[in-house]
């Protein structure tokens, strides 16, 4: 009994290592330099419906290619049974988990990275972004949410470990609608440089942009959205989860 308590204690703490409290975040990042701008390394994303984050690791020095979802607090590890050749496009690489699938695809380089076909079961309509990160520019995850004259959901990426870092990439849902917002986020180009500006990429429907500024691992600010409805505004928070 003793060795068994042992044995399934040692398995939860590797699985978690992937899922660490805030304090313990990667100081740096986690694709080896050899990887940098090819399909080997770490990609790094969130995912909305509800919230989490995804990781996916491929060849980072090792022969690891596996994706690490986090929605809600429940946690899967995904496989992948297709072969990466390294500096070769990625088509619809498949992963697959006990509660959850998703599709990766990019560019030879690991740019413009895909996810796609998103399924996580109990969750009816999900979806994600995600980068590859380089050795010398950390890739951070954050969730959060905004609230004012409407509320809903607000994830981004971080390109860069220091508060002045940019770009950002966002994705948005509104409580009220099931379509999904993507953004950019730029960083300001006045004298302290210390303002995030973020809009989004184009929608037939509502528009949503704002401003925000990163302290301590929290970006929060002020948003805004326009529609043929009305226009709406209000505050945002948002936290590293990764």
């Amino acid at each position: 009994m003793a060795i068994l308590v042992l044995f399934f204690t040692s398995c939860d703490k590797t699985y978690n290592n992937f899922y660490v409290p805030p304090d313990q975040f990667p100081a740096a990042a986690e694709t080896k330099s050899p990887f940098n701008n090819t399909t080997f390394g770490v990609y790094k994303g969130v995912i909305i419906g509800s919230s989490g984050t995804i990781v996916i690791r491929i060849n980072n020095g090792d022969d690891v290619v596996k994706g690490y979802l986090r929605v809600d607090n429940a946690f899967d590890t995904l496989s992948a049974s297709q072969a990466v050749q390294l500096s070769q496009p990625i088509s619809n690489l498949k992963f697959t988990g006990k509660f959850s699938s998703i599709t990766l695809s990019t560019d030879a380089d690991g740019s413009n990275a895909i996810l796609s076909n998103i399924s996580i079961n109990g969750h009816e309509k999900v979806a994600g972004i995600v980068v590859h990160e380089n050795s010398n520019l950390q890739v951070q995850c954050f969730e959060g949410s905004f609230s004012g004259g409407l509320t809903g959901i607000m994830n981004l990426i971080k390109i860069g470990a220091t508060d002045k870092s940019a770009p950002l990439y966002l994705l948005e849902k509104f409580d009220s609608d099931t379509v999904f917002y993507r953004g950019t986020g730029v960083l300001d180009t006045d004298s302290l440089a210390t303002t995030h500006y973020f809009y989004d990429n184009g929608n037939p429907y509502r528009t949503f942009s704002g401003k925000g500024i990163f302290v301590n691992d929290i970006f929060s600010g002020n948003w805004s959205s326009w529609s043929p409805a009305g226009a709406s505004n209000g505050s945002f928070t948002c936290k590293r989860t990764w």
